[in-house]
């Protein structure tokens, strides 16, 4: 047993002691509920919690049902409620755990329909220990706080199962009761527990707009639908309602487009897929606009832009049907119109990628001019932006505009060629700018003056181009164009007074300041810098101790006269040899001299 079960435990023990106190049923699930899982969306360990908590309640109070052999069930009356507080927190964990079970089917469901059917079943069961609850404490000795929570919890349990039946009226009264208990109790309690109760009833508003929503389903409207979702607070229960809805209203209004039109081409459209896109394509702005933060933004394009995928993949598919078909004698039909929607939704696929390197691109800006560090803490906030990686932004939205150009029928259209060309130019200014700042950053004064007065030129012919253009959609790029103009301008001056302070010397860039400050005063005396180290204790003025410098070694005296010196003869000093007497001369005579 851990620490904090062995906390808890006596803390149970000791409920006697608190006999008829208040039951804080929101506080006490909420601090499990995030003290166990819940913060990271981790069910099935919540309700390995609940379970182990259970057990040890019931053995603290001696409450067990039966023993290992055989099993008894006992329920808790009021009677036997009344005696010690711990008991209402039986039915409570129990309504916790099977709640939580049914949230992990709920994840499961999306992939096995099955799993939907026990999840109900764990919902009832989550009912029926909330009413037991509810029914319990409605006793005389309880306060009235206690009765408010329990009935508030059970309304709230009672209407996630019957929004999950789809009961909307029955829903809708339950979450409305548990909302204004909610609300009473966040109004008459201190600051610190209110929060808790008013979080709690923001989290039930949207269930009960989504319920009135399907009560009028004559009203029934995308746009309400994506407001519904976006809106703070919140289940899991109701972000997959909203979505199921959402495809299906999609999927009616998708029935009334039959076709589009294309560079003056009326296309058919039969497949369901491709008018579902077409739809969203056209409440892509009011959709974005809906958009809380850049990630919700960029999350919308990625979907469009996967489902722009998905299609190309269904129309390149018959083609290829329809090809092989006509190789085997058959004739079909509509070949050279599918070809003109596969150029039409490759031409949505572009803007909509352009759209999203725009919205990227703006951020990245904003990341760039915000701070980097926190003045507390001094820690990094988040990963500071380069020019560079501007550079490969823009890189890629002009060669999406290349991409886009070489669609089937675009270079005959003047007007829509005319405004892939702007767009180019525009593109190519941006580009320059931050090409500009990176050689700013490289203290490179002459090439970035020169780079933000071709940033300039290319701003105003985009310009240009697009007042001829007379289209809404370019006034976005129009003010864009304008803003980089004048940062284009701004950082020319910046330039131009670097090189004329005299911090560039021959065309070459001096060195960076932090270069300057490991330098001692004696090798930079050709170059102006305040250093603030020289007023102190320890000046830079020179390399201490000085460096080691290379000197030619001694030169190298060979001894050659050696071969031209004659030596005095030594032999009359060697030592002579004696004869070894009559025995060796017979051997020598005998085996000769050796």
């Amino acid at each position: 047993m851990t620490i904090e079960n062995k906390e808890e435990t006596n803390n149970e023990e000791n409920g006697q002691d608190a006999n008829k106190a208040p039951l804080e049923v929101l506080l006490v699930i909420k601090n499990a509920q995030n003290q166990h899982g819940l913060r990271h969306g981790d069910y099935q360990r919540y309700r390995q919690y609940c379970s182990r908590r259970i057990r040890r309640i019931r053995k603290s109070l001696h409450f067990v049902n039966g023993n290992r052999h055989h099993f008894r069930k006992k329920d808790i009356t009021p009677e036997i409620a009344a005696k010690d507080i711990r008991y209402l927190y039986l039915p409570l964990m129990c309504a916790e755990r099977a709640w939580s079970y049914a949230m992990e089917l709920k994840q499961l469901s999306n992939t096995e329909v099955r799993k939907r059917f026990h999840l109900i079943r764990r919902m009832k069961k989550a009912v029926h220990f909330a009413k037991i609850l509810h029914e319990l404490s409605d006793d005389d000795g309880y306060d009235a706080r206690t009765k408010l929570e329990a009935q508030a919890y059970y309304s709230w349990m009672a209407g996630n199962l019957n929004f999950e039946l789809q009961l909307w009226n029955k829903s809708y009264e339950l979450f409305t009761r548990a909302k204004t208990i909610y609300e009473e109790l966040a109004g008459i309690l201190i600051e610190s527990e209110a929060a808790t109760y008013s979080q709690r009833a923001n989290e039930v508003a949207p269930n009960i707009r989504y319920c009135l929503f399907n009560l009028d389903e004559s009203s029934a409207d995308v746009k309400e639908l994506m407001q519904l979702k976006n809106a703070p607070g919140g289940s899991d229960l109701l972000a997959a309602k909203i979505n199921q809805t959402i495809s299906q209203l999609r999927e009616k209004q998708a029935a009334t487009l039959h076709e589009v039109v294309w560079l003056g081409k009326k296309l058919p459209i039969v497949s369901e897929e491709i008018r579902v896109l077409v739809l969203r394509y056209q409440g892509l702005s009011e959709e974005l606009i809906r958009a809380s933060d850049y990630d919700s933004k960029i999350d919308i394009y990625d979907s469009i832009l996967m489902e722009c995928k998905d299609a190309l993949q269904m129309l390149k598919d018959t083609i290829k049907s329809e090809t092989a078909a006509s190789t085997k004698g058959y004739q079909p039909r509509g070949e050279s119109q599918t070809v003109d929607l596969v150029a039409y939704i490759s031409h949505l696929k572009y803007c909509i990628t352009i759209e999203r390197n725009i919205v990227m691109a703006d951020s990245l800006e904003e990341r760039m001019s915000l701070p980097t560090t926190n003045a507390d803490t001094g820690k990094s906030k988040q990963k500071p932006t380069k020019p560079d990686d501007l550079v490969r932004l823009y890189d890629i939205a002009l060669q999406t505009l290349g991409d886009k150009l070489q669609i089937t029928g675009v270079e005959n259209n003047e007007v829509l060629a005319s405004s892939i060309m702007a767009e180019t130019q525009a593109f190519k200014a941006f580009r320059c700018y931050n090409v500009g700042l990176t050689y700013m950053v490289a203290n490179k004064w002459h090439e970035s003056m020169a780079l933000f007065e071709k940033t300039v030129t290319r701003c105003a012919d985009a310009i240009e181009r697009f007042k001829e253009c007379k289209e809404k959609r370019h006034e976005l790029y129009i003010q864009r164009l304008e803003r980089f103009t004048s940062m284009a301008l701004g950082q020319k001056c910046v330039a131009h007074a670097q090189i004329l302070s005299g911090d560039v010397l021959d065309g070459n860039a001096i060195e960076s300041t932090a270069q300057l400050e490991q330098q001692p005063l004696s090798e930079r005396l050709d170059v102006y810098y305040s250093d603030p180290s020289v007023l102190t204790d320890k000046p830079n003025l020179v390399a201490f101790p000085p460096q080691f410098e290379p000197v030619p070694c001694k030169p190298l005296f060979f001894d050659i006269a050696n071969n031209y010196v004659e030596f005095p003869s030594l032999d009359h000093r060697m030592e002579q040899k004696k004869s070894g007497g009559l025995g060796g001369l017979v051997r020598g005579w005998i085996w000769g001299k050796s």
